[in-house]
């Protein structure tokens, strides 16, 4: 008779394994908030959660300064008590709403602080975009940005539904940035929380360009594998009727993979950007600019000043943009390209852990038999 075997596992909510009730290999199921866990030991044992990472923390992270007469330095606590901290080469700056430039306007090298080359006016609002919450390593399987482009009519303050290019406006609330004729938007100009609709506290004109761009997770899913075995034993050394497992020595933290023949042990792949930026100063007239970047994935700046695709550049063939008009010479173009990819995410000192009363032997096993 067919017997199912299952993951050791816990239906409790927000309950974490311990270090000491996971073994090297062993996997750990909470099937209330749907995560799996194995064990890591690169000479300090932690255990690690496999899958996706909450996407209202790691896509990016807003912090938000008011700044005072000729301030140039942004540290520490901003207006929402939000403690400044990114990877350099992964944020973005705005000053009242316009882009500034990475190098020449700004300075960002140190993780902790943004250095203007200009002080600032007394109530300027300063907005950093830190990329990944400023650890790329916490970002799970994303493309990136849907971009949704919309023309208002007169006084419009609600813009849902199907854009200028029939894409139906979704977003994660707290993940989306909003643009009003290329200039970002503070989060108090608008309201977004719905997940389907943003509502301007101000009516925008006729023929405004709102440019919505929603970041987003791809869901994996990563327990859809079954396998046939005719006998378990104690750990499951001992399965029978399958291919052989290979060694876990020295394998902690990977994943099982197979080309379909063969099961390897494998790492994740863990690239080394979120997105690239290319800048170019341009010459009179200049109308194309090259980068690499995927067809959907990009957002091109004139000055500071976010350009809606379609209308005021192209972005078709993976290798080069065109701006239509051709821009003024000394004019600086900024290309971003969003990339994708995939990780982990570690849970380091988890509080509390698996009642041992509700674990069960590991693993699932679906058709044929098992005995003992």
């Amino acid at each position: 008779m067919a017997q199912t075997i299952k993951l050791k596992r816990s239906a409790t909510q927000g309950t974490v394994p311990s270090t000491g009730q996971l073994e090297l290999g062993e996997v750990a199921i909470n099937t209330y908030d749907g995560k799996m866990y194995i064990k890591k030991d690169n000479g300090t044992q932690s255990i690690v959660e496999v899958g996706l990472a909450d996407p209202t923390s790691s896509v990016y992270t807003k912090y938000i300064y008011t700044a005072t007469s000729a301030q140039t330095t942004f540290t520490g606590s901003d207006d929402n008590s939000g403690t400044l901290s990114y990877s350099p080469g992964f944020v973005d700056v705005y000053l009242n709403g316009v882009k500034l430039i990475d190098g020449t306007e700004y300075t960002a090298t140190n993780r902790t602080s943004i250095v203007l080359a200009a002080g600032t006016s007394s109530g300027d609002i300063v907005q950093i975009v830190a990329m990944g919450s400023a650890a790329v390593e916490n970002l799970v399987l994303t493309k990136g940005v849907n971009t949704y482009a919309y023309t208002a009519t007169a006084s419009q303050t609600t813009f849902s539904g199907s854009d200028n290019n029939s894409a139906t406006l979704a977003y994660t609330v707290n993940q989306l940035q909003v643009y009003l004729n290329g200039v970002l938007l503070d989060s108090s100009d608008y309201t977004a929380t719905n997940g389907t609709s943003i509502v301007l506290a101000t009516g925008a004109a006729a023929g405004t360009s709102i440019v919505i761009c929603a970041f987003y997770l791809d869901e994996i899913d990563i327990l859809g594998t079954t396998i046939t075995a005719n006998a378990f034993v104690g750990d499951g050394s001992g399965l029978t009727g399958i291919d052989g497992l290979p060694s876990q020595t020295g394998n902690a933290g990977k994943y099982l993979a197979t080309n379909g023949s063969v099961a390897t042990w494998d790492e994740l792949a863990l690239p080394e950007f979120v997105y690239t930026r290319t800048t170019y100063t341009a010459t009179a007239s200049q109308t194309t600019f090259n980068a690499t970047y995927t067809i959907g994935y990009v957002d091109v700046y004139l000055n500071g000043i976010k350009l809606l695709v379609g209308t005021d550049f192209t972005a078709t063939n993976g290798t080069s943009i065109v701006v239509s008009p051709g821009v003024a010479s000394g004019a600086i173009v900024e290309i971003i390209a969003y990339t994708t990819y995939n990780t982990i995410v570690q849970v380091k000192n988890p509080d509390g852990g698996f009642a041992n009363s509700v674990y069960t032997i590991a693993q699932n096993i679906n058709g044929g038999s098992a005995n003992g």
